[in-house]
């Protein structure tokens, strides 16, 4: 029969949307008549491809089909006034669902999927996206400042908080306009993004954003962070300013959280514009992680792990492993492990939609923190300068220090050091820079496996920018393997994989790094109430990496993406790009594409209900008419058959 007959699907919290891979129970409440016999299912609204998964909560009287999970019905008929199952959505990216129940009630009297027998709810996105196709209205410039506060910290995610060697690592982004984007949710990850999302390297993120021309304003970049955690009595918050006006008004930044195999925080195509053609005072983002989708480690110190195919970019949850940091039985919200404050500093002239010059500030000195979070008191000096790259071509890292002046406490202190990762601008030969003959070896340090050995040249004559002295490191190995007993100071992680090549095209270096795990307690010794050991948190290794020859290949500009291969549900498309033949080498091939996906929804027809009753003659005679008339329920769409008549007159 027509209609649902006050039957209905209804889902425990009647949510809105749903939680990737959340199991979901039913409302308790009972239905207004008996039923008899059921059947449940889920899809997807358009490719009707089985969506989650179904268990019985009594395995009496439900049973999920063999051939379908997200199938299930009654196992013997008999007179109940409620149907309960349990629900487990499908996994990130799916999209919407279509939940749709039959019910028998007696005899030959039952209801199908219709009115509140159906029933759609789609995925949640838990960061909120900006109406991107908003066009900005306001006049001339406006400065900002970007505060990144790190949250991350033992007391606020307890569950395997590493030990050692946690960080954030520079924040990089832009000021934009709609016509650029560094990294969107559902999207791939460029190269560039990978670098930072696995490595922390931020410098190719840069080179992309400053070769954007007009596209981009300016470019934010703030120092990393070691410690991820610091209160502000230990130092301030890295921050930078940036400007945006009326075409780049969106703000996309990122930072890597260290150690983890891809995990970032960041913002992505933020407005700054108000609807009153304004600019905002003052924004506060809470950040919760995203995966990049190029690695399928589940915590913090997985060993690397790259995913194949790659996958989308996706936010973390609470759902997504047992093994996960953030994993919570029973689902619920990441707490944030980061916070951006965006706060208007100035104002150009010629505004127009700003009643008055006043500008809100944002005092982060009155944000609350609870006792939980309090540490230590460790007092220090101003950071030093950044020393030079630790080698002059290839990758290699840059160290700074500070001194501590008070401790207040037993408590360890953070770390004197900063190290980040550098690559250097040229060969060992500088040009102005006369060095002499390379020393020996040094004497491998270690008395069992391998160690690190060193050799340096001084500097003999050239002017002041030329270095003092050059070092390069290389293994060694001794002629005794180590056994259990050889109990080192330091225990590390193991080596991660080598970085990808500093060059795309012939020879470049590469590093590899690996983490601090724990110190062991003979070698570590308290002096002056400051907790210290000998152990480095980050250990990083240099090599050497070579790729194809490099050609000179000049492509002409992307074709337009071909239309979708399917004409409904998911497919593909493709672009392409010719060689230049005048601009370009030997070798090069004619052409390059790429593909993308696509989604080409399904037609769907028009559907009308039955024909109501005639109506009485309007009048009596020859011209005397009868009307009747049947409602749509539901509309065709995309390119589906039309609607037909909805009414009809006959004489009477």
């Amino acid at each position: 029969r027509d209609g649902d007959n006050g039957f209905q699907i209804r889902i425990e919290g009647e949510p809105e949307s749903y939680e990737p891979g959340r199991e979901y129970w039913p409302c308790k409440a009972r239905d207004q008549h008996l039923v008899r016999g059921f059947s449940i299912h889920a899809q997807h609204v358009d490719t009707e491809e089985a969506a989650g998964s179904f268990m019985p909560v009594n395995a009496y009287t439900s049973r999920v089909s063999s051939s379908c999970p997200s199938y299930i019905h009654h196992v013997i008929s008999g007179k109940r006034n409620r149907v309960m199952v349990r629900w487990t959505a499908p996994v990130s990216g799916f999209g919407c669902v279509k939940i749709s129940a039959t019910v028998v009630q007696k005899g030959r009297i039952w209801f199908k999927q219709q009115g509140r027998l159906s029933l759609n709810i789609c995925e949640r996105v838990e960061v909120v996206q900006p109406n991107r196709t908003q066009e900005c209205c306001a006049c001339g410039n406006s400065t900002y400042r970007m505060t990144f506060y790190g949250l991350w910290s033992p007391s606020t995610h307890p569950k395997d908080y590493p030990t050692y060697s946690t960080h954030w690592s520079n924040v990089i982004g832009a000021s934009h306009s709609s016509e650029y984007s560094i990294w969107d949710y559902g999207k791939f990850s460029s190269p560039a993004v990978q670098k930072v999302a696995e490595w922390g390297w931020p410098n190719d993120v840069e080179t992309e954003v400053t070769s954007q021309g007009d596209h981009v304003m300016s470019v934010i970049k703030t120092p990393a962070q070691w410690p991820a955690y610091q209160p502000r009595n230990l130092r301030n918050p890295p921050s930078d300013t940036f400007q945006v006006d009326r075409s780049r008004h969106l703000v996309s930044l990122l930072s890597m959280l260290g150690p983890s195999p891809d995990w970032n925080v960041g913002i992505t195509k933020e407005s700054m514009c108000t609807a009153d053609c304004g600019w905002v005072g003052t924004r506060v983002y809470n950040l919760t992680p995203w995966d990049a989708g190029t690695d399928s480690g589940v915590s913090y110190l997985s060993p690397n792990s790259p995913t194949n195919p790659r996958q989308r970019i996706r936010a973390l949850t609470t759902l997504d492993d047992p093994e996960s940091p953030f994993y919570k039985q029973g689902g619920g919200a990441i707490e944030p492990v980061a916070k951006i404050v965006v706060t208007r500093t100035g104002l150009s002239d010629g505004q127009c939609g700003e009643s008055e010059a006043v500008l809100e500030q944002y005092d982060a000195a009155e944000t609350s923190q609870s006792t939980s979070n309090k540490v230590a008191l460790c007092l220090y000096s101003e950071w030093g300068g950044w020393s030079h790259c630790g080698v002059t071509c290839g990758w290699g890292i840059k160290t700074r220090n500070r001194e501590m002046t008070m401790q207040k406490s037993s408590v360890a202190c953070t770390a004197t050091m900063q190290k980040e990762i550098c690559k250097g601008m040229g060969d060992w030969e500088i040009p102005g820079c006369n060095y002499g003959e390379w020393s020996d070896w040094s004497v491998c340090p270690v008395t069992c496996g391998e160690g690190q050995t060193f050799r340096k040249r001084m500097l003999r004559s050239g002017s002041h920018s030329c270095d003092g002295f050059q070092m390069e490191n290389s293994k060694c190995m001794t002629s005794m393997s180590c056994t259990d007993d050889d109990q080192s100071e330091c225990r590390y992680s193991n080596w991660s994989e080598w970085m990808p090549c500093s060059e795309s095209c012939g020879t470049g270096a590469t590093l590899r790094k690996k983490f601090l795990l724990a110190t062991h307690p003979i070698n570590v010794g308290l002096h002056t109430g400051d907790a210290r050991s000998n152990c480095e948190g980050l250990v990083m290794e240099n090599g050497p990496c070579h790729n194809t020859p490099c050609q000179q290949c000049a492509y002409l500009p992307w074709t337009p993406w071909m239309p979708c291969s399917v004409t409904c549900g998911k497919g593909e498309t493709l672009r392409k790009r010719f060689l230049n033949q005048s601009a370009s080498g030997s070798g090069c091939e004619g052409f390059q594409m790429e593909q993308n996906r696509c989604m080409v929804p399904s037609p769907q027809n028009c559907v009308v209900k039955s024909w109501g009753q005639w109506s009485r003659c309007n009048s009596p005679g020859r011209s005397s008419r009868q009307l009747r008339v049947r409602k749509i329920k539901t509309r065709a769409k995309f390119g589906g058959a039309k609607c037909p008549r909805t009414f009809e007159r006959r004489r009477c």
